[in-house]
């Protein structure tokens, strides 16, 4: 029942249905993967004796990470990115959004943080993200159209320039 109520809500996230995860499956329960391999990632991080260092997160080309048919899983990453929609629910401790990177549109990313920032951030804000890219999702638009981004777990976020 668990398992439902969290692909329920991931489903209803952006209030897009879901045509394509990590373009090779399909379907609702592809969500209760990623749920599963952000948790697996966050246990990792925390058992890691030297915790990542800014320094670890590499920049890396959008277009680069599109070109990779896996979106260059499990690498560390960071960039700059503005908030365009983010959603939470009070009994999940992670939050979802979708954000540009660099304020460019056709560079938006599908975030998942990991754990909920302090504050609830807002469409227009303004990040740096520090986290792990975890493949490609496809989704359908309003339109009717596909648009395909990077899935990305964050590790670490600053709002304005603020660690959060």
């Amino acid at each position: 029942m668990k398992k439902l109520i969290v692909a329920v809500f991931l489903v209803s996230f952006l209030a897009l249905p879901i045509s394509e995860v990590n373009a090779q499956h399909y379907g609702t329960e592809d969500f209760v993967d990623i749920i599963t391999d952000m948790m697996t990632v966050k246990k990792r991080i925390s058992n890691e004796k030297n915790k990542p260092k800014d320094e670890d997160y590499e920049i890396i080309k959008y277009e680069d990470i599109m070109r990779e048919r896996e979106g260059m899983k499990d690498t560390r990453h960071t960039f700059y990115a503005e908030v365009q929609q983010y959603e939470e629910e009070k009994d999940f401790p992670f939050s979802f959004g979708l954000v540009k990177r660099n304020g460019k549109i056709d560079q938006a990313y599908y975030v998942v943080f990991m754990d909920l920032p302090d504050k609830r951030l807002m469409k227009g804000d303004n990040l740096d993200l520090y986290g792990t890219l975890h493949g490609i999702y496809t989704y359908e638009t309003v339109i009717g159209g596909t648009k395909t981004v990077p899935v990305f777990f964050v590790e670490k976020v600053l709002v304005q320039g603020i660690d959060y």
